[in-house]
């Protein structure tokens, strides 16, 4: 997912701002952070959305996305997830929910990531390895904690 700059979106009035309209849309939650987000006249498109640090972050299939003039542009898709989600923290009107009328919002993705390992991670060992026995003399023969001269 990239982050995103909807805050210029707005400011600069883009065509994605303002096709972005989360009245007009159709909106489903597939999943914590994914959707699927029809504008009307157009395709349905799969859509990740959600916080990263704080910052909304995002991804669509559509070309609007994959050909952006910026990294950090949205498309109309994101936008109307970012706008629904605006309405319902503001207002709680329909506008900010999905078809099960479920609230839009900006999901954690730490929270949904999933673990990379099966298995617990072991206890970890500053030199790799576990230590069965502490050896009583260095690899050249002397006693450890004794002088040289005391051998």
């Amino acid at each position: 997912m990239q982050y995103l700059d909807f805050k210029r979106e707005r400011d600069e009035s883009t065509t994605s701002w303002e096709r972005g309209d989360p009245v007009a849309a159709l909106v489903e939650r597939t999943g914590p952070t994914t959707y699927l987000v029809t504008l009307p006249g157009g395709e349905t498109h799969a859509v990740e959305y959600g916080k990263e640090r704080g910052a909304r972050v995002g991804g669509c299939d559509c070309k609007g996305f994959e050909f952006r003039d910026d990294e950090d542009s949205p498309c109309a898709h994101l936008c109307v997830l970012r706008k629904a989600e605006w309405s319902h923290n503001h207002f709680g009107d329909a506008a900010g929910r999905d078809v099960t009328d479920d609230p839009i919002t900006a999901h954690d993705t730490a929270e949904h990531v999933a673990p990379t390992a099966t298995e617990p991670e072991p206890d970890l060992v500053a030199d790799g390895g576990d230590i069965v026995e502490a050896p009583t003399t260095g690899h050249d023969g002397r006693i450890f904690g004794r002088p040289e001269d005391q051998l």
